[in-house]
């Protein structure tokens, strides 16, 4: 069952851009906060942070491959009413044990919804690369908005109000994918409760696809990338409220970063023809690294805002280099796979990178951390410089053609 691609469709799905990633740019400020507020060492706090991408690592593939059989629409669905739950939740919780066990399902229904978000404008604009466009505007305007809301309602009202805020972007997201039409790409529906049940099959011809250099380089680079984000949702605040700057100010620096990753992908294709998708992926990357890794060395409030612009920058860029050396690297049919790897890769290092983090913080301090978790993300960028140059023009051959 299809329904075409009309007016209304298209704003409900740019709706549930703009609620799922802002949702997960929200928990990126509350949760370190929160955690600081419980009393959480700065491991635990990793721990909590990292442990929201267990499940999404896990099952990243089969939520993909199930958004193809019962619609994007019914996923997330699910998983909106699964955000206003735990978001209810989550204050009147006194224990930070609890409080990362109820993390893992609220971590999984934040990263699942913002992969139905994508799949969703997938199967209703169908390629239009104008809705597409408009979708990527709308993530990052909620991408911006979010930190900045939930950090006001932080500094006025503490947990209570900034999760009360949570819920309230919850419900909006519920809304927006109730209003959004039906489409199932495969008309099949939920026949069977099967269709639940994860397949190794679509997780082996997943991880096959790491044989391939330039796969294997997008998958290094989305780990990086992510990574940043990672410390950025975790450490970055925990560290800047430490040097004296308000929840509201934080929130600030992280939604202007989200502005620049608009601005960096609406001018990606330009500098992709200009300097070649290999290129601007490394130096957008190599950007994200430098940014994150001196936050200790900036002396004033101006120059946060000058590199957190270079990051976000840096990660818009890098988002556009990774979809494009992934579809220029696979073929046709086996886009699909491709994307369900790197959501794979998305979730994983959002998972282990926290809690690293968290483990240097306990050795070596806050500050040197930062300075050890830029030199490791380094030699990965390294690594990629090395595999681009030796790459081959076309990675991986077509399906079909392995058949023949």
């Amino acid at each position: 069952m299809t329904t075409p691609s009309k007016p209304a469709s298209l704003i409900a799905c740019h709706a549930t851009a703009f609620f799922s990633l802002g949702q997960i740019q929200m928990a990126a400020l509350l949760m370190p906060l929160w955690g600081l507020s419980l009393g959480a060492s700065a491991g635990l706090i990793g721990l909590m942070i990292g442990l929201r991408s267990l499940l999404p690592t896990c099952f990243a593939i089969h939520a993909g491959s199930l958004m193809d059989m019962v619609g994007a629409r019914a996923v997330l669905i699910w998983v909106a009413v699964m955000q206003l739950v735990v978001a209810v939740i989550f204050p009147f919780l006194t224990s930070i044990w609890l409080a990362i066990a109820l993390q893992l399902i609220a971590g999984f229904a934040q990263s699942i919804a913002w992969v139905g978000a994508q799949a969703q404008i997938g199967q209703v604009a169908r390629g239009d690369a104008t809705a597409a466009g408009r979708f990527s505007f709308c993530a990052n305007i909620g991408a911006f908005a979010a930190p900045l809301a939930v950090g006001i309602a932080w500094d006025t009202g503490g947990h209570w109000a900034g999760f009360s805020l949570m819920a309230a972007w919850a419900l909006g997201l519920l809304v927006a994918a109730l209003k959004a039409p039906v489409v199932i790409p495969r008309g099949q529906g939920l026949t069977s409760t099967r269709l639940l049940i994860p397949r190794t099959s679509d997780y082996v011809e997943a991880l096959r696809l790491l044989a391939y250099p330039l796969v294997a380089v997008v998958v290094v680079a989305t780990f990086v990338r992510i990574a940043v984000v990672g410390i950025q949702g975790s450490f970055y605040p925990v560290y800047l409220e430490g040097a004296g700057i308000s929840a509201t100010l934080i929130g600030i620096l992280i939604g202007a970063g989200s502005l620049a990753a608009g601005a960096g992908s609406l001018s990606a294709g330009g500098v992709v023809r200009r300097f070649g998708e290999g290129r601007v992926l490394v130096a957008a990357v190599a950007s994200t690294v430098v940014a994150i890794a001196i936050t200790p060395l900036l002396p004033n409030y101006a120059t946060l805002m000058m590199f957190a612009i270079l990051m976000g920058a840096g990660i818009g860029l890098s988002l556009v280099g990774v979809m494009t050396v992934m579809s220029n690297a696979v073929g046709p049919e086996m886009q699909g796979r491709g994307v369900g790897l790197r959501s794979t890769t998305n979730n994983l290092s959002w998972m282990v990178v926290p809690v690293l983090m968290g483990a240097m913080v306990e050795l070596v301090g806050l500050e040197n951390a930062f300075y050890w978790a830029g030199i490791a993300l380094a030699v990965l960028v390294l690594c990629m410089l090395y595999m681009l140059r030796r790459r081959p023009r076309k990675a991986v051959p077509d399906a079909a053609a392995d058949r023949r």
